[in-house]
C-alpha cells in the first residue's frame, strides 16, 4: 500500500485481487461452497505475471501471497504460495479473511507444523537481502532482472518454460504449482548443481524428477554460486526498541553468511562493496574477501561439496585455523573452522582477508 507520490521510492506492481487456488487464468473453479466460478488465476498466474513484467521493465512485483478473492487460502495452498513467494522480489502477505500463520484454524488446517514451514520462508527471504538487494541496485546497469524467465537465461536450449526460474545469476527455483503434487521434474542446465536444503549434488545437462513434500521448495544452487546471506536469527529489518528480543538488521547488518559452491572461480561484489571470490585449482580452493560499508563484521563461508576433510584450513598470514566440534562452537569462536562429513559441507569463520583451503 501507499500514498500519491510514493512511487518516486520505487514501483512496484500488484497484480489486482489474484484468487485463493491453484487455478490458471480463465480456468472454471469450484470454490469451498460448492459454487462455480471463472477464475481470474491464482498461485501459476502470479508467478505467470511476475516473469513476464520482470523483462517487460517492471522487475519489482508482489501479488497477495495466498491469493485475496474466495478466501481464506487452505493450508497447502498457502504454504505453496510463501515458498514460491520467498523467492521473488517482493513478499507481501495478506488476505481477504485476514488469516494469519499464527492463528491456529481447523477450517484452514492451519497448525503448529504450517506456521514452522511459514518461519523458515520468511526468514530466508529475509536472510536473502544481501543477494536480493546487490541484483536491485545492478538493474540500472545491466537492465536483468532478479526473477529471470529460465529461456531468457539459456536461450541456447530453447525450452520456454514458466514455472521454473532464476532467482538472480545463481538459484534455480522451481515451486509447486499444482495440489496434492508431491514430485516435479526439473530441468537442471549444463554444470553442477546442490540442493538447497538437502545438499545433494545434482548433474546437469538433463530432466530430473525431484521430491517436494508440502513442506519443501525445489530449489537448486548452480555451480560456482557465491550467495551472500544475513545470519540464521535475523528477524526483521525494521528498527526495534526490544534488541534483546528482535533480531534487527537496523540494529546491526551482522557477520555475513556466504554460500560457496566452488567449481572454478567467481566473483561476488555486494551493493555496500563488500567482494567475495572464490577459485578452485587442483587441491586448493582460495577464498578471498574485503569488507564493504556495511558488512564490516566478519564472515562465515558455508562451502559446498567439500567430499572429505580439508587437510588445512589456513588464513592470509599462513596461520591454520582451528577445528571446531560443531556450528555452534564456531559461531561464538573468534575464528575457525567445522567441518560436515554428513553433507560435505565446511564452513569456515574470519573477520576479513584471504582463506586458503587444502583439500585432498
Amino acid at each position: 500500500t501507499g500514498k500519491y507520490g510514493d512511487q518516486k521510492y520505487a514501483y512496484i506492481i500488484w497484480p489486482g485481487d489474484l484468487d485463493a487456488n491453484f487455478a490458471l487464468h480463465k480456468e472454471e473453479v469450484t470454490d469451498q461452497n460448492g459454487d462455480k466460478f471463472i477464475a481470474v488465476g491464482g498461485l501459476p498466474a502470479s508467478m505467470i505475471y511476475g516473469l513476464n513484467l520482470s523483462v517487460s521493465g517492471f522487475p519489482f512485483y508482489g501479488s497477495d501471497t495466498g491469493g485475496y478473492r474466495h478466501s481464506p487460502p487452505d493450508k497447502e495452498l498457502f504454504t505453496r504460495w510463501f515458498e514460491q513467494t520467498a523467492l521473488s522480489s517482493v513478499m507481501q502477505i495478506g488476505n481477504s479473511a485476514s488469516t494469519v500463520a499464527w492463528e491456529p484454524d481447523s477450517k484452514t488446517g492451519y497448525d503448529e507444523e504450517m506456521l514452522n514451514w511459514y518461519r523458515t520462508y520468511t526468514r530466508l527471504h529475509l536472510r536473502l537481502l544481501p543477494y536480493i538487494w546487490t541484483y536491485a541496485e545492478d538493474i540500472k546497469n545491466t537492465g536483468h532482472p532478479i526473477q529471470r524467465p529460465f529461456g531468457l537465461v539459456n536461450p541456447e536450449l530453447n525450452i520456454h518454460i514458466w514455472d521454473q526460474y532464476y532467482f538472480g545469476d545463481y538459484l534455480l527455483v522451481a515451486p509447486v504449482l499444482k495440489r496434492d503434487q508431491r514430485e516435479r521434474d526439473v530441468i537442471l542446465p549444463e554444470g553442477e548443481w546442490i540442493d538447497f536444503f538437502d545438499r545433494i549434488l545434482y548433474e546437469g545437462g538433463k530432466t530430473i524428477k525431484i521430491s517436494a513434500p508440502l513442506s519443501k521448495l525445489p530449489l537448486f544452487i548452480k555451480e560456482n554460486a557465491i550467495i551472500p546471506m544475513l545470519r540464521p536469527t535475523i528477524d526483521t529489518y525494521s528498527p526495534t526498541t526490544e534488541p534483546d528480543l528482535v533480531d534487527s538488521y537496523s540494529t546491526t547488518p551482522g557477520i555475513l553468511y556466504t554460500i560457496i559452491f566452488p567449481k572454478s572461480s567467481s566473483q561476488f561484489k555486494l551493493f555496500d562493496n563488500t567482494t567475495i571470490s572464490q577459485e578452485k585449482s587442483d587441491n586448493k580452493i582460495t577464498i578471498k574477501a574485503l569488507s564493504g560499508n556495511e558488512f564490516k563484521y566478519g564472515f562465515i563461508f558455508d562451502v559446498l561439496n567439500i567430499v572429505s576433510a580439508p587437510l588445512s584450513v589456513k588464513d592470509n598470514s599462513s596461520v591454520a585455523l582451528l577445528q571446531k566440534n560443531n556450528l555452534a562452537e564456531l559461531e561464538s569462536s573468534e575464528s575457525g573452522y567445522f567441518y560436515d562429513q554428513a553433507k560435505s559441507e565446511l564452513f569456515v569463520k574470519i573477520k576479513e582477508g584471504d582463506i586458503y583451503i587444502e583439500i585432498q
